[in-house]
């Protein structure tokens, strides 16, 4: 990926680092074997045995299908990705300045210039209550949206420096992270009407996600902790992780905070350990390993119970590879490794259609995990998921796409609602 990530930044420390680039092309599908890590967690805190009895258990499920789509644009890098107000997912472009858009049915559709700035470097994306995209322009230092027509607004222009990752806060503000390269970190919070507030962070936050008790949660790498932070800008706690460098974070369908953090950095020779982490709204971390070198990226809750993961370990090279991960709520990990090693999965999050979407930053493309044996796109289980916050079901009225067709799979219904009904657990 480009030179804007913290992963490239920390290869100017590795010496003889290699990021292999894919340009593979179509579609490929197919079930891909996994391989199962019982893991035993490392805890940073003693789980009360009261905690433990909510655990939901969830219900075994087949294997998942694995399927890949390439971006028209070669080289796009694409970064975050999310479901947007008309059915169909909306990923951001980094390397070529673009905000695209994937139906269900894994068609490119458009891929949107960014217009009113240079050279942007789009990295986190997410869906506002006013049924814009919003985005965040890492390079430029600069919050826009985008219209599912394709209009760019550019909204706030950041005192501070790199904003990476965005999500809607519970006080329907966007909530977003300041990495910032090199100085102090920030959480910016921006009203629907460009209206901006910036709180001093200064350790490095890098993803931010609305938690259940209404507050903001957001994952410091450079602190080696877990923020949480009030929707006042007040700083609640900082919550220690066992590994240095925790980066995505999402809300578990048991209520807890789970995280991705990176200890290896993708280098196998490292003593660090990649893992998922928990933490409860009472504070106690727990960490789960899984395969040295894998470098755990993007997470999110499953539409199956359990907690899913991209796993970013070509940055250095094998044994890490590129794989999706699954991990149960008591700790049990299966790896998925992609069939491109060197694919790059960076960012993952649940689609209208109960599938899950990731995006492939170095081979260029947006894959799809199908559940319950379908095969293909627009065959999984259908309906937005009636327990999700975001939005989905509502459409802009300046939609251009409302009435995409694909006429492989049959299905005329750019809302995702496919036949068929999915789990109504994630709630965010």
């Amino acid at each position: 990926m480009r030179f804007s990530s913290p992963y490239v930044l920390r290869l100017a420390f590795l010496a003889g680092a290699t990021a292999l680039l894919a340009a593979c092309g179509g579609h490929s599908g197919g079930t891909i074997p996994a391989v199962s890590n019982g893991a035993s967690p490392m805890s940073a805190g003693v789980m009360s045995s009261s905690a433990s009895s909510l655990l939901a258990t969830p219900t075994p499920a087949p294997a998942p299908v694995i399927n890949e789509y390439a971006i028209t644009t070669a080289g796009s890098g694409p970064v975050g990705i999310t479901t947007g107000p008309d059915g169909a997912l909306w990923f951001a472009e980094q390397n070529v300045n673009q905000i695209g858009r994937i139906t269900t049915a894994g068609v490119v559709t458009n891929e949107f210039p960014i217009t009113g700035t240079t050279g942007p470097a789009p990295n986190g994306i997410t869906l506002g209550p006013d049924n814009k995209l919003w985005f965040t322009e890492y390079s430029t230092n600069q919050i826009a949206k985008i219209s599912t027509a394709g209009t760019v607004t550019q909204v706030a222009t950041l005192t501070g420096q790199n904003p990476a990752f965005i999500t809607k806060g519970p006080n329907n503000a966007l909530w977003f992270t300041e990495y910032s390269n090199g100085g102090p970190g920030k959480i910016g919070q921006v009203t629907t009407t460009g209206t901006l507030h910036e709180y001093s962070d200064g350790n490095g936050p890098w993803d931010i996600t609305a938690g259940p008790d209404g507050a903001l949660w957001f994952a410091e790498a450079k602190n080696q902790s877990i923020g949480r932070m009030s929707t006042t800008g007040t700083l609640i706690a900082q919550y220690t992780t066992p590994q240095p460098n925790p980066y995505n974070i999402a809300v578990g369908p048991d209520g807890a905070i789970w995280f991705s953090d990176c200890g290896t950095f993708g280098d196998p020779s490292s003593s660090q350990v990649d893992s998922i982490g928990r933490v409860t709204l009472a504070g106690t971390v727990t960490d789960y390993p899984v395969s040295h070198g894998s470098c755990p990226n993007g997470i999110t809750a499953g539409p199956d119970g359990n907690m899913w993961f991209v796993e970013n370990g070509f940055i250095i090279g094998p044994p890490g590879g590129s794989a999706i991960g699954k991990i149960t709520l008591t700790g049990t990990v299966t790896e998925y490794p992609l069939s491109n090693s060197a694919a790059g999965p960076m960012m993952i999050t649940k689609g209208p259609d109960g599938n899950l979407w990731f995006t492939e930053n170095s081979a260029g493309k947006i894959g799809e995990v199908v559940f319950g044996g379908a095969s293909g796109s627009g065959s999984g289980c259908g309906g937005n998921d009636n327990g999700d916050k975001s939005d989905n079901g509502k459409s802009d009225k300046g939609d251009k796409h409302t009435s995409d067709k694909d006429a492989k799979h049959g299905d005329n219904n750019s809302d995702g609602k496919n036949a068929g009904d999915c789990d109504n657990r994630d709630k965010h």
